[in-house]
């Protein structure tokens, strides 16, 4: 077998590697990928092919068995679950990880009495991105970035629930491919409101003020980038600031929604403006009993716990017509958390904007595709979506959206 291999010995994140085998044999090639963790778990994932024209690409070539079935790049990765290997645990990969370590793949590629081992580290963050921590009263957040001789273009991550965590993740991911990014919490970080509840809008517009004072941020190349709550955000500024190049809103949302917390309503709007809270949609309370009472039943399965929100009939909709921002918009098809694919509709029949939509995929989108198929299904709630769309259109929206800034900012 001739091996290669794409990236060497570390890998971003949500990136897939890039795997060849050329040979000159026609018995079937099988990869297995393990996941070691810090603690020892270990996630798994096998595909077999058989070469055609003496090649295996799994970028393209469809597995004949294993863990997923379609010519995939992510295949290995999605479709990964927790389980025993055959093949001794090497205790050095762990004695080298820490808690906030992302872990390692190892993967064992075999065709008849050959057998070839790759190892990554799998990386948060690359070497050379530094970071700028920004806190004071009103303003908390992250700055990621490489060096370089010119301002840069920002993308203002805003976080779609409490935290900073998810949206760090995402910032350190985004700044490594070159794409300076502030990681923004809106709630329960530091000083912060402890949750969705009339969070003053003046909060965001002040941050994005600030970064754009910052001398290595070109402040007329500002994008908001937000999932779930924080595209509904991310909208929602949007129509109130003329002064942004983009607007990426994945799952989105056009509705000013009650504030909800931990699936139960708090008779308040999540937004304030000028010291007002902002006219909400509301949920009806029948709603959230008829969903407690399925889920009490239902001995709280997954399908059963699904978002209190409901946006067909919705008033209140953010005024998407007064964006003057570039619009970029994600949805899934089968999203389950609430109806992104009937709202990002609704928004393109108002301006002008890009909607890309995912078949069979529930509310994943707006990350790198971190979430195996062992992580999906340890969710406690439904996002909707089959493993193998969700894990696909993960990664192909995540690439997309990295374009997309590079190409329009």
């Amino acid at each position: 077998m001739n091996i290669t291999i794409n990236p060497k010995d570390k890998i971003l994140l949500g990136d897939p590697i890039h795997i060849q085998v050329k040979t000159e044999s026609e018995s079937p090639v099988s990869i297995h990928l393990r996941r070691y963790y810090y603690d020892g778990d270990i996630d798994y994932s096998v595909a077999e092919f058989k070469p055609i024209n003496g090649l295996v690409d799994t970028e393209v070539s469809k597995p004949c068995s294993g863990s997923y079935s379609n010519s995939d790049i992510s295949g290995l990765f999605w479709s990964q679950k927790n389980s025993s290997y055959e093949f001794d645990l090497d205790i050095d990969y762990l004695s080298e990880l820490t808690k906030e370590d992302q872990g390692y793949f190892i993967a064992d590629i075999f065709q008849d009495e050959t057998h070839e081992c790759f190892k990554w580290l799998i990386e948060r963050v690359s070497e050379d991105v530094k970071e700028l921590v920004v806190d004071n009263d009103c303003i908390q957040g992250k700055l990621f970035y490489k060096e370089s001789y010119e301002p840069q273009s920002l993308v203002i991550h805003l976080a779609g629930e409490p935290g900073i965590d998810y949206v760090e993740v995402n910032a350190k991911l985004m700044a490594s491919k070159g794409i300076a990014s502030f990681a923004l919490p809106i709630c329960s970080h530091k000083n912060l409101p402890d949750s969705f509840k009339e969070i003053p809008l003046e909060q965001i517009m002040n941050t994005i003020d600030y970064v754009g004072t910052l001398e290595i941020i070109d402040p007329s190349r500002i994008c908001l980038f937000g999932s779930t709550r924080g595209a509904e955000l991310a909208l929602l500024i949007g129509s109130k600031r003329k002064d942004l190049k983009l607007i990426i809103a994945a799952n989105p949302c056009d509705v000013v929604n009650q504030s909800v917390v931990k699936q139960m309503t708090t008779s308040k709007s999540s937004w304030s403006w000028e010291g007002k809270a902002l006219p909400y949609s509301k949920v009806k309370k029948s709603k959230v009993f008829k969903l407690y009472t399925k889920r009490i039943a239902s001995n709280h399965s997954s399908q059963m716990m699904k978002t209190v929100y409901s946006h067909e009939s919705a008033t209140q909709l953010i005024p998407v017509e007064e964006i003057t921002a570039k619009v970029l918009l994600l949805a899934g098809e089968s999203d389950d958390r609430w109806d992104s694919m009937m709202m990002a509709a609704r928004i393109k029949s108002k301006i002008n904007c890009e909607l890309v939509s995912y078949s069979n995929t529930g509310h994943v989108l707006g990350g790198p595709g971190c979430l195996s198929t062992m992580g999906f299904e340890q969710l406690s709630f439904s996002l909707g979506g089959t493993p193998e769309a969700n894990g696909n259109s993960q990664y192909r929206s995540w690439k997309m959206i990295i374009d997309f800034i590079k190409g329009s900012l």
